[in-house]
């Protein structure tokens, strides 16, 4: 149970900074492309 804990925790760093550079690049496509409509 602890082993698969950890690998739950692995799994979820894995993903978090996959999720939060897919934001920057679309906030800062939105941000690029805002001003220009």
């Amino acid at each position: 149970s602890k082993y698969a804990f950890l690998g739950a925790l692995r799994s979820a760093a894995q993903m978090v900074p996959y999720e939060v550079s897919i934001g920057l690049i679309l906030i800062t496509v939105l941000i690029c492309v805002g001003p220009c409509n």
